[in-house]
């Protein structure tokens, strides 16, 4: 087997590691597997692997790839890398299964490139590289492009690889990848269609986001928290405020229990659309249900009130949220400085203007702009925080 520079230089940098005693008889079956699972630092399982080897103990694929995969969750893939580089060493041939606990490992890591290059050096050692090294190097991706790159090569792909590359899309290419499935004989399940809609979200689709998301009981999909809080949070972003009040109905329908970001999701898009009641409404039930507010709760329903002239009520937000969050962000302050400039309350926009240096909150463009231009604090300025 031919090693990338990447794992040459990771099992040349290797640190060198002391002799350890190692209970090397047998013992009960996959007694290997299980010591290199209980160790809690990579250098003992390069250490371990290494006494084993010595003493000439006939090692076996599977036994290297529960050593780098132990690598891989104690964050270690510079030594998952250098341990697959050592396979031949001790005369055993990597397989597909110990490629991918590597892959595994710099996905954790987050270091796509040394992942994707073992997949050209699988080619070079003529090891077939089986789903599960396709779906792991596509979850490592890192680039829509790269990802459905992978997903071509693929002999047969099943809803974990679409899935992976679901991920990764924007929304045009995530509803390409979506309405393939069924040509691949596919199955989408929930994880496909909350990656859409998601993909959706972010795209400010909120009409394919929702026909999406009614399109799930026809393909027999329950919706989880993530579903509907995704597609919420779409309709949220095209201000469609009544459409995800309806929501919380569906939601009770399937026994789903809203979280801080389902009602903040209904909060916002209240707040866009200035129904402020509505806003206050959702903040009660999320106080019933005992759902603690978050600052994107509170600096919605402060904001509001902006054009409805109830700076009062914004005050007495504002001195609850301080009492529940710490530290407050400078958004809260810049949201409760808006309502109360926008009320003509000039006073207490610039009471609290002077107390961010207090609270050890950073003052911004935004913040200075309120307090020398009384009229106008628009949402198009939160562009400068």
């Amino acid at each position: 087997m031919r090693a990338s520079p990447a794992a040459w230089r990771c099992a040349a940098a290797r640190p060198s590691c002391t002799r350890i005693q190692v209970q090397s008889s047998p013992g009960q079956p996959g007694w290997r597997a299980q010591k290199l699972k209980s160790l809690s630092r990579a250098d003992l399982i390069w250490t371990t692997l290494e006494q084993w080897r010595l003493e000439g103990q006939r090692l076996d694929p599977r036994t290297y790839t529960v050593g780098i995969s132990s690598c891989g969750r104690l964050a270690k893939w510079p030594f998952a890398v250098a341990l697959l580089a050592s396979m031949p060493k001790a005369e055993v041939q990597p397989n597909a299964f110990s490629y991918a606990a590597v892959m595994a490992a710099c996905r954790r890591a987050q270091d796509w490139q040394v992942a994707l290059s073992l997949l050209d050096e699988m080619q070079v050692a003529e090891v077939q590289p089986n789903q599960v090294c396709f779906n792991t190097a596509i979850s490592c991706a890192g680039r829509w492009f790269m990802a459905i790159h992978l997903l071509e090569q693929m002999p047969q792909c099943d809803v974990i690889s679409f899935n992976a590359a679901m991920s990764l899309c924007e929304w045009h290419q995530a509803m390409l990848l979506f309405e393939a499935m069924p040509q691949a004989e596919v199955l989408p399940d929930v994880i496909s269609f909350n990656s859409t809609i998601s993909a959706c979200e972010k795209g400010h689709e909120w009409p394919t986001a929702l026909a999406l998301f009614e399109q799930m009981p026809e393909m027999q999909v329950q919706a989880d928290l993530i579903t509907f809080n995704s597609t919420m949070s779409a309709l949220e972003k095209g201000s469609q405020w009544q459409e995800t009040l309806h929501f919380y109905g569906h939601m009770s329908k399937a026994q789903v229990l809203p979280d801080v970001i389902s009602y903040s999701a209904g909060i916002s898009s209240c707040e866009r659309s200035q129904q402020w009641a509505a806003a206050l409404a959702l903040y009660t039930a999320m106080e019933r249900q005992e759902v603690k507010a978050d600052g994107i709760s509170f600096n919605a329903l402060m904001s509001s009130f902006k054009d409805a002239g109830r700076w009062q009520e914004v005050l007495e937000l504002f001195e609850l949220m301080k009492s529940q969050l710490q530290p407050v962000s400078l958004l809260s302050y810049v949201a409760v400085m808006s309502v109360c400039g926008k009320s003509g309350q000039w006073q207490q926009s610039l009471r609290f203007f002077e107390e961010i240096p207090k609270a050890q909150v950073q003052h911004s463009v935004v913040s200075w702009h309120l307090k020398d231009r009384p009229p106008g604090f628009s949402r198009g300025d939160s562009r400068h925080l």
